[in-house]
């Protein structure tokens, strides 16, 4: 019998062992088994325990001294079905719990002032630290955030505008999203200057708020990084002022037109 295999469905080295040794031998009482597997009488008697409770050994009845015998390999099924069990309560604990894992995780991973995240579930948290810091963001958007969060990322504008966050957004322009923004700006806390659509195709969004510039990259490998840094997100606030009056500029005569409808 292999005792490799034994070790990968879950047994323990002495536990492996301990089988092996009562296949062997029949019957054995603790203190001869420790002795054949060559560990201690506690650590003997406490594989046998377990080689007892997932069915792989059983107490001889009818004898004075304690002695355990070995039952069919074919037990370790139960055994894999619930440890198949416990597995899936786990991974269904995992899923639950990992979004505060992942929250504490990145609040951990600062280093020179800089937090890394990746994925839908680390990019969320990125948008839940403008809601935590609180303060007024100076947004770069692109379209690219829509495709990827969908739904979710409404739901965030209004909680950002629920903690009295003020936004000044560069947005692509189109007359559907101006329409929708001339509805909903008051609401979200939110002014809204256009660019071209054409004029900036990178799927990359950039949030400058209080002493932080996040940079979102929603490319093959979603990934973002939140640079804590008093200068350069005054700067980034500076630059995107900038682009604002700049890309109104551009979209002086659309934006006219629109407003008429």
């Amino acid at each position: 019998m292999n005792k490799d295999l034994l070790l990968k469905i879950g047994l323990t080295e002495s536990q492996a062992k301990a089988y092996l040794a009562l296949v062997k031998s029949g019957r054995l009482t603790p203190p001869q088994l420790a002795k054949a597997i060559k560990e201690s009488r506690t650590a003997a008697y406490m594989a046998l325990g377990k080689l007892e409770e997932i069915g792989l050994a059983e107490k001889v009845k009818g004898v004075k001294k304690q002695t355990f015998a070995p039952t069919s390999p074919s037990a370790l099924n139960k055994y894999i079905e619930a440890k198949k069990r416990e597995l899936t309560e786990v991974e269904d604990e995992y899923r639950a719990g990992l979004s505060d894992m992942l929250a504490y995780y990145y609040s951990q991973q600062r280093q020179a002032g800089m937090q890394y995240f990746q994925g839908e579930v680390g990019l969320q948290e990125m948008y839940k630290d403008i809601v935590r810091t609180g303060k007024d963001v100076h947004l770069l958007r692109t379209y690219a955030d829509e495709d990827y969060f969908g739904d979710w990322l409404y739901d965030f504008m209004d909680q950002r505008a629920k903690a009295g966050i003020k936004t000044h957004a560069l947005l692509p322009f189109n007359l559907g999203s101006f329409s929708w923004a001339k509805k909903n700006n008051k609401r979200l806390n939110r002014e809204s200057a256009w660019y071209p659509r054409e004029a900036y195709k990178a799927p990359v969004e950039i949030s400058a708020y209080g002493d932080k510039v996040a940079i979102i990259s929603f490319g093959e490998e979603a990934t973002g990084t939140i640079l804590e840094s008093p200068q350069i997100a005054q700067a980034f606030r500076e630059l995107l002022g900038m682009a604002r009056v700049g890309a109104q500029e551009l979209l002086k005569a659309p934006q006219a037109s629109a407003e008429k409808m």
